[in-house]
């Protein structure tokens, strides 16, 4: 709120969503299962991303039926609060009913829960790209339920998605974490432990990423948790410096990682591999772009899980002032910044609440500038917003990185030309735990 920006977490935006949209996105959290109380043993599958008990077959009768009924249950939730409607989205509760010898038909044995623990990491369960928001698919099970709740976020603020990949894909993997735009021309997405190859190829199918050149970061030798995305590894400062783990440098690394480069013809539209691979420091050299190296014990404290917030509200009206901020968790990275040549803001802030869940400020926000004819009827920036927002026209220019700057001047004009609307999505955390 000091840097100009309203807040709201998940739970605010979804309390505006409309009624029946709650009783859906709850019905499709909650689950129904009938045991055989005879059965010691059940056996494990999973419903949701989660593990349930398998009961052995029962043969119900027509009450039953309809008591574990998908009527039944949108009949039940219809009663519940909006605040109630939320916590069973969030928590995916599974109710394992049985038969009742007295008084009612079924009794309730016990109630298992698998909250969205990750919900507070919002850069995952989506992208933006130059052709708008692309919801994406998780890769760990437990994660599964995420994207219905963004999906009903987005829809709330009024933004419209460029694509639902769970719809187009039952095994298309895509994390937000493994994406970042370089403006109108490059994307960098990475391949390895959560996105996979086939995400990648369908984006490009259906020419969702908006820019002349894909580059296809791929992790095929490291795959290490420590470094489960792309932006575990990499990020970008502004259009002509990234910071870089140093241990994934260099041909002879072995944790190394190479670039296939993907470019878009213009007459049909579709992408091909232009050139062969290259290694990433190599790469990165080719567009011109400063690395600033990161050390192992920086990047396991967070270093380079920043996040550019572009440039605060406040000082867009001087030309002077127009320094991008960045948002940064650990104290070593505002020398380190300006000792490499960026001009900008570094502000450092106290993320042990998160750090201490996996991520950090780049893996809880997730960005994207509307321009100033679509402004959310504030001047205020917006961190996932608590009131309606107009919606994003598929053609309206968007700028993913809020850089700026020269060589992105097409993704820069749109903000700059008068307080256009940051919005990136924060939730609180559900609680503490490891990020899957």
């Amino acid at each position: 709120e000091g840097l100009g920006v309203r807040t709201a977490t998940v739970r605010e935006v979804l309390r505006r969503a409309p009624r029946k949209a709650l009783v859906e996105l709850a019905a499709g959290a909650l689950a129904y299962r009938f045991i055989n109380q005879t059965s010691p043993s059940p056996s494990l599958k999973y419903h949701g991303g989660r593990s349930l008990a398998k009961a052995k077959a029962v043969v119900l009768s027509p009450t039953e039926r309809y008591l574990v009924s998908e009527e039944y249950k949108r009949r039940t939730l219809a009663r519940f609060s909006a605040d109630e409607l939320i916590t069973v989205a969030v928590t995916q509760p599974t109710v394992m009913l049985a038969r009742s010898e007295i008084n009612t038909p079924v009794k309730t044995v016990h109630t298992r829960f698998a909250p969205l623990g990750n919900l507070v990491f919002t850069r995952d369960q989506q992208i933006v790209t130059g052709k708008g928001i692309i919801l994406g698919s998780l890769n760990s099970p437990q994660r599964h339920g995420e994207s219905a709740v963004l999906r009903q976020c987005w829809a709330q603020l009024g933004f419209p998605l460029a694509a639902d990949l769970p719809q187009l894909s039952s095994t298309a993997r895509l994390e937000g974490g493994d994406f970042f735009p370089l403006g109108p021309r490059l994307s960098l997405i990475g391949v390895g432990l959560r996105t996979n190859l086939e995400a990648v190829q369908l984006l490009m199918d259906r020419d969702l990423f908006g820019t002349t050149t894909v580059a296809v970061v791929h992790d095929r030798l490291d795959r290490n948790q420590d470094r489960m995305h792309l932006d575990t590894v990499l990020n970008i400062v502004d259009e002509y410096r990234v910071v870089v783990l140093e241990d994934i440098l260099g041909p002879q690394s072995p944790k190394r990682r190479m670039v296939q480069r993907y470019a878009r013809d213009r007459a049909t539209g579709r992408y091909a591999l232009n050139g062969s691979e290259v290694e990433l420091s190599a790469f990165l050299r080719q567009e011109g772009l400063q690395v600033i190296p990161a050390t192992n014990t920086q990047q396991l404290a967070y270093f380079i899980n920043f996040v550019n917030l572009g440039v605060p509200p406040q000082d867009l009206a001087m030309w002077a002032n127009r320094r991008p901020m960045i948002l940064g968790v650990h104290p070593e990275l505002p020398a380190v910044l300006a000792r490499h040549g960026f001009k900008g803001r570094t502000l450092y802030v106290n993320y042990s609440g998160i750090t201490a869940m996996y991520g950090a400020a780049h893996c809880t926000t997730q960005v994207f500038r509307v321009p100033p004819r679509r402004r959310l009827g504030s001047a205020k920036p917006l961190l996932l917003a608590a009131s309606p927002a107009a919606p994003l026209s598929p053609t309206a220019s968007v700028d993913p990185m809020g850089i700026g700057g020269s060589r992105w001047s097409a993704y820069r004009a749109p903000f700059l030309a008068a307080a256009g609307v940051l919005v990136a999505l924060m939730v609180r955390r559900l609680g503490r735990a490891s990020r899957m």
